[in-house]
């Protein structure tokens, strides 16, 4: 960890000195600025010493700052699909599209792309997906040239039981998002520029008939981008990376938890399923996770208790046997293990943030 902001070159002691300054400002270099997070305008630091820590919020805003976001917003109210290319792209502040997922596209220049807490740098070939409800942030761009695509997937109409069929599909866009920061960016697809510049022109195939509003656009720009992500998914599976190769070797596995989390799971019905030997599964399990198959298990399952808590006025011993815990002391001390606290102080501790 530096001593100081590798945005804006602020010290840690400085930070402290200038804190009140720097809460009210918005500057060319980005060292303190509001962004979108849930609905609500926040006060973030990109400050690497700062950890993009939150100092205060903001009044509600409904769209994130900069009219560049803006207008792409606004177009997919009539129609959840749009692409856009970006040129000489700006430093952006962290923003948050709402329900909007991002496929990104780097087809010139390099940055550094920003995430809530942490960073990376992009350049040509780097292809990336942003989930919905994602801070994100460009910051250090240098002729950095993006193409994005905006989807709404509750509202556009993909044929999501064939797609993760393909092992890539899940892979790219399910499971790399939530490891990119534990494989330190280093699971992205990343083309070179034969295959960059067969997506670009697909891409503006996409844009074209979005932007034509014939009769059947919808249709027809659906189903160009569904041949889209078919060869995303496809790509990502040719990827030489061990941390992607493992990913889309348990791509199928892990849909499969996330659907049968809550019955009697061992490794040896994980291994049955991911059609692997148990020595191999342990294997990819490590080099994705870091830990073993039933750790991921037992972590998807407080990831699922977390939900329960938050969404919902269930008891805690109700909770415990819809996540596959047998008893809710058991489940109380492994909901602390996990998470530092028990699990009704978390649940206070969500609703007393919710409700401030």
């Amino acid at each position: 960890m530096t001593d100081s902001c590798w945005v804006c070159g602020v010290s840690i002691e400085e930070s402290r000195i200038l804190r009140p300054a720097l809460l009210y400002s918005f500057s060319a270099a980005l060292a303190c600025y509001p962004a979108m997070y849930s609905g609500r305008s926040e006060l973030l630091c990109v400050c690497k010493p700062h950890r993009f820590q939150r100092f205060t919020r903001l009044a509600n805003m409904e769209t994130p700052r900069g009219a560049a976001v803006g207008e792409p917003l606004a177009s997919l109210k009539a129609f959840p699909l749009d692409t856009f290319p970006v040129v000489d792209h700006l430093p952006t502040a962290v923003h948050g599209h709402g329900n909007y997922w991002e496929l990104v596209v780097v087809t010139g220049g390099s940055g550094r792309h920003l995430l809530e807490h942490d960073s990376f740098e992009i350049s040509a070939g780097d292809v990336f997906v942003i989930p919905a409800g994602t801070l994100h942030g460009y910051a250090e761009c240098e002729q950095l040239a993006l193409i994005n695509v905006l989807f709404d997937s509750r509202r556009l109409w993909l044929p999501e039981q064939h797609l993760r069929q393909i092992p890539g599909y899940s892979a790219f866009f399910m499971f790399e998002p939530e490891l990119r920061v534990r494989h330190g960016f280093q699971s992205r697809l990343q083309l070179d520029g034969e295959k960059l510049a067969k997506l670009s022109g697909s891409l503006e195939r996409l844009r074209a008939e979005i932007g034509s509003k014939s009769q059947g656009f919808e249709v027809a720009s659906t189903a160009i981008f569904c041949e889209i992500l078919v060869d995303l998914a496809r790509l990502y599976t040719g990827m030489p990376a061990v941390t992607s190769q493992a990913l889309v070797r348990l791509a199928g596995v892990l849909e499969w938890l996330e659907a049968h989390f809550a019955g009697v799971i061992n490794v040896e019905a994980l291994a049955e399923q991911a059609h692997m030997s148990r020595k191999t599964l342990e294997r990819c399990f490590r080099e994705c996770f870091e830990m073993a198959p039933m750790q991921y298990v037992n972590t998807l399952r407080i990831r699922k208790a977390e939900q329960f808590l938050r969404d919902t006025d269930l008891k805690i011993s109700e909770i415990a046997p819809r996540v596959g815990v047998e008893g809710a002391n058991y489940f109380a001390r492994l909901f602390r293990k996990h998470t530092g606290v028990e699990p009704r102080t978390y649940r206070a501790q969500y609703q007393a943030s919710t409700a401030a």
